[in-house]
C-alpha cells in the first residue's frame, strides 16, 4: 500500500526546496529600476566590494569600486559592501585641470521603506554639503566644486521595499547626469528641476522555464517515490 506519510513528507521537502531556490534567486540579484518624471528609463545593478562604503571613496580619485568620473557629469550608483551592506552613491566630478567656473548641484533626497535607518555615510567639507535633515530619512545635498570630486553616500539600505526619491532643486554648469550599472553601462537622466528621480529595487525571480524545470523535477521525484512505496 502507498504510505500517505511518505507523500506528505516528500511534498513538504519539495515545498521547502522550491522556497529556498526562489529566495536564493531573489537574494543573489537585485536590479534597481530608475525612473524620472514617472517614466522608467532602465535598471542598474550594484557594484560589489569588501571595503566599507566610506573607505571606497577618496576626494581626488573618486570611487575605488564604481564608475569613473567624467568632467561636469553627475553619476548615481549603488555599492554593495560585504562590510556594511548596500549604499546609494552620488558623485560629481570636475577635471583637476578644469579652469572654468564652479559647478553646483542641490537636491533633497528622501528614503522610504528601508528595513534599517539609513544615515549619511560620507560627505565632503565636514558634512556642510551633504547631511541628514531634522526630518528622519530626509537628506539635503548642496554640492559646489571647482575640481576633483564631491560625493554623497546613504546607507544601509535593507530589504526590497525601500525607495529613494531625488527632488532636484538647482543645477549650475552640469553637462549630464547618469545612473550607472556595475557593468559601467549608463542610463541617461535629464538635467532639470521639474522631474523627480526615483530609484527602487526590483526583486528578481527565476524565469518561467527555470520554474517549469524545477516543478517537473519535483513531480518526477514524487512519482518515483510513490512507485517505490507501493
Amino acid at each position: 500500500m502507498y504510505n500517505f506519510s511518505n507523500k506528505r513528507t516528500y511534498l513538504a521537502a519539495l515545498s521547502t526546496l522550491l522556497g529556498a531556490l526562489l529566495f536564493s534567486a531573489n537574494a543573489a540579484a537585485m536590479p534597481i529600476e530608475v525612473l524620472q518624471g514617472g517614466i522608467k528609463l532602465g535598471e542598474i545593478n550594484p557594484y560589489t566590494g569588501t571595503i566599507t562604503s566610506s573607505k571606497n571613496w577618496t576626494r581626488n580619485k573618486g570611487a575605488a569600486t564604481g564608475p569613473i568620473g567624467t568632467d561636469d557629469l553627475g553619476k548615481i550608483f549603488f555599492y554593495d559592501s560585504a562590510a556594511d551592506g548596500l549604499s546609494f552613491n552620488i558623485m560629481w566630478n570636475k577635471d583637476a585641470t578644469d579652469k572654468g567656473p564652479k559647478s553646483v548641484a542641490e537636491w533633497d533626497i528622501t528614503v522610504d521603506g528601508s528595513g534599517s535607518d539609513p544615515v549619511s555615510r560620507k560627505a565632503d567639507d565636514n558634512s556642510k554639503e551633504f547631511s541628514e535633515m531634522a526630518t528622519n530619512n530626509l537628506f539635503h545635498g548642496n554640492w559646489a566644486w571647482g575640481r576633483w570630486y564631491d560625493v554623497g553616500i546613504i546607507g544601509e539600505l535593507v530589504g526590497y521595499d525601500w525607495e529613494i526619491t531625488i527632488d532636484p532643486i538647482n543645477y549650475t554648469n552640469i553637462l549630464g547626469l547618469q545612473a550607472v550599472d556595475a557593468s559601467d553601462k549608463a542610463t541617461e537622466l535629464k538635467v532639470n528641476t521639474s522631474e523627480n528621480i526615483i530609484l527602487r529595487p526590483v526583486a528578481a525571480v527565476p524565469e518561467p522555464g527555470t520554474l517549469a524545470l524545477l516543478l517537473l523535477g519535483g513531480l518526477a521525484g514524487f512519482a518515483a517515490a510513490r512507485r517505490k512505496a507501493q
